[in-house]
């Protein structure tokens, strides 16, 4: 994975369009939610008798040092993405990958998961 973001990162970046301020405002909504993932996710790891994960790639009972690995390579990943691709797409990508990232987030506050690293 991280080969791949690796060459993505170091590809000519004639492909992208301009990076706007609008850009960086949705990502940095995106990561926060991210971040907020990331610690719920790793709270989820230090209780495996209270908690389950539903990622499917981490598993039921992944460690903490898997979660952070995951979420670091996702993190970048969907800079990357976000980065190279077309205006029009990036905007749709970070809304709705927002729109995932809120939604899980705001799940597993309800039902009673904190965000604690």
């Amino acid at each position: 994975m991280f080969k791949f973001i690796f060459l993505l990162l170091v590809s000519s970046s004639a492909f992208a369009d301009e990076w706007t301020s609008a850009d960086t405002k949705r990502e940095a909504v995106y990561l926060t939610l991210h971040t907020l993932d990331w610690a719920q996710t790793r709270n989820i790891a230090r209780n495996p008798n209270k908690w389950t994960e539903s990622n499917v790639i981490l598993g039921k009972h992944p460690s903490v040092p898997q979660v952070d690995r995951y979420f670091i390579a996702t993190g970048a990943l969907h800079l990357a993405v976000a980065y190279y691709l077309p205006a029009e797409y990036r905007k749709a990508f970070q809304y709705i990958t927002i729109g995932m990232e809120g939604g899980m987030v705001a799940h597993n506050f309800s039902i009673g998961l904190k965000a604690e690293f």
